[in-house]
């Protein structure tokens, strides 16, 4: 990715994430929004590089997918 700062990045340099992150008591929560944001960060590397699939394309592909 470029120089900007990625999705998850950003989350956790805002007050309000940090925050929530001190609050949270159950450390399954807490790697669940680390990985959340590591998958936003992989999706948008994806973007970034054109691997991306046309609306009409996954509507054919998940109608193959529900029908085996």
């Amino acid at each position: 990715m470029n120089t900007a700062r990625t999705y998850f990045e950003k989350q956790l340099a805002s007050e309000e994430f940090r925050t929530a992150f001190m609050e949270e008591k159950n450390k399954l929560d807490i790697e669940y929004h680390i990985y959340v944001g590591q998958q936003i960060d992989h999706g948008l590397k994806d973007v970034e590089a054109g691997r991306t699939i046309s609306e009409e394309e996954f509507d054919k592909r998940m109608v193959e997918c529900l029908e085996t």
